[in-house]
């Protein structure tokens, strides 16, 4: 078992014992009243009330990221202690494996003297390889291609 499928198994064990932990918890304290249920009209109210839809105008396109202000973002800058850079790329695997049921799929379709065409393909985005695609630029490929696409503007 490689060392990726070792770490992705502990990974989910862990996470099932923690979502586990977390039912048995829920379940055992809606027996009890310190916990109510909301009633589906609070709910129903909660959605109008705290919601942020519109709040910063009509032509918004930022949302809650409104929020983040510069006072914020020093306020964060504030707390580092070490500046270590973490890649939000995610690996993309291309050969079918236990824990890669349904690969990705990556090829070169034409070349011409002013560039090239690929096609990526993910037929099976939501399952053991990988959970969703937010960006092709957040996506490294890697393996009998030999070649690495990461962080590019496409």
């Amino acid at each position: 078992m490689s060392a990726l499928a070792f770490s992705r198994a502990v990974s989910i064990l862990v996470g099932s014992f923690g979502i586990a932990a977390a039912l048995v918890g829920q379940a055992a304290s809606q027996g009890s009243s310190s916990r109510p249920l909301v009633s589906e009209a609070q709910f129903e109210a909660w959605q109008t009330q705290l919601s942020n839809w519109g709040r910063w105008g009509k032509d918004d396109e930022l949302g809650t990221l409104n929020l983040i202000t510069p006072e914020k973002r020093r306020a964060a800058l504030a707390l580092v202690k070490e500046g270590v850079p973490v890649s939000l790329s995610t690996n993309t695997f291309t050969e079918k494996a236990v824990d890669v049921p349904c690969p990705a799929e990556w090829a070169m379709t034409s070349v011409s003297q002013t560039g090239a065409t690929d096609r990526v393909a993910f037929p099976c985005i939501h399952g053991a390889a990988s959970t969703h695609i937010d960006s092709l630029a957040h996506t490294f490929f890697a393996g009998k291609m030999g070649t690495a696409m990461t962080h590019r503007g496409w």
